[in-house]
């Protein structure tokens, strides 16, 4: 078929209508994944920001949990190397005490969108670099501190054998006016124990020392998470705007 001179410009105009129309469709259907590939991340974002604001509450729970722990081993410590103890000390010794048999918190947080992220390789949506790089290291970095707490179970454990080897009765752990505001109204009066007499026993000072070392580890694991939590909710809330 032959195409005559005047219907030439005709064809052209065609033409260049059918290729505008479908520049024009790539065009949209481009735009139309860059609009929902912004809203996907942004959705990713509003759910990590959540995720770790609630993780920041949990390492600041555990974090105390632990440093209390810390703080009352090293003032039983001390109180050991005193001259003498008095049954007047029984009410001091059992609330270190008791501040240390609570203090194995376990570090918790939300996890699942973090790891779905990594594994379904999402996190390349979010455009932060060295956010990214945070977000894949902190499942392991909560792995750490697990596997640390799980090895301060050892010291944990060893102490209330020494104790229960000195025949100091266990129901301290819930007698005292400490853990009873924690847990609320005692239902029966509040006692002293005899534990304030052991002291000085040596496999009680062994128990101390291994149990303060142990949950000295355990404060820095739990307060470099803290930090790195903040670190990574501060760098989420700045993206997210």
């Amino acid at each position: 078929m032959r195409i005559s001179k005047l219907s030439l410009p005709v064809w052209l105009r065609e033409g260049c209508v059918i290729v505008a129309s479908i520049l024009l469709a790539f065009g949209i259907d481009a735009q139309w994944e860059l609009s929902r590939e912004r809203s996907d991340a942004k959705v990713l974002l509003e759910l990590l920001r959540s995720d770790f604001a609630a993780t920041v509450a949990e390492a600041e729970r555990v974090y105390a949990n632990h440093a209390g722990g810390l703080h009352a081993a090293e003032q039983l410590i001390f109180m050991a190397e005193e001259d003498a103890l008095t049954p007047a000390d029984a009410s001091r010794v059992d609330r270190h005490l008791s501040v240390m048999m609570v203090s194995g918190a376990s570090f918790d947080p939300p996890l699942g969108t973090v790891q779905s992220l990594i594994q379904s390789g999402r996190l390349s949506q979010i455009a932060e670099p060295t956010l990214i790089a945070m977000l894949t290291a902190w499942p392991s970095e909560v792995e750490d501190l697990k596997q640390q707490e799980d090895s301060f179970g050892g010291s944990f454990g060893a102490l209330g054998e020494a104790l229960t080897t000195m025949g100091t009765r266990m129901d301290w752990l819930v007698a005292t006016d400490h853990v009873g505001a924690d847990i609320g109204p005692l239902p029966w009066k509040s006692q002293t124990t005899e534990s304030w007499r052991h002291l000085d026993d040596p496999n009680l000072s062994m128990a101390l020392a291994n149990y303060w070392l142990g949950m000295r580890f355990t404060v820095k694991a739990a307060e470099q998470r803290l930090e790195r939590s903040k670190e990574i909710l501060s760098a989420l809330e700045a993206t997210e705007r």
